[in-house]
């Protein structure tokens, strides 16, 4: 594991790694503020663009309920 691990950095490019750690931290963001499942991942779809949840998340959420 210790021998793949450095070939397998090499093969995959930099922005594919990136883009994947600012997704895992922004569902990080989102299980903190509470949210799971289906609603979790509408708000890190909904929020891709930004780096975290705005604190008004709860609002928003539901509201799309109502």
């Amino acid at each position: 594991l210790l021998e793949q691990i450095p070939k397998a950095f090499v093969n995959v490019p930099i922005t594919i790694i990136r883009n994947f750690a600012h997704k895992s931290w922004r569902y990080m963001d989102v299980y903190e503020k509470g949210l799971e499942g289906k609603t979790a991942e509408w708000a890190v779809k909904k929020y891709k663009s930004h780096c975290i949840l705005p604190e008004r998340i709860e609002i928003e959420i539901n509201n799309k309920k109502d």
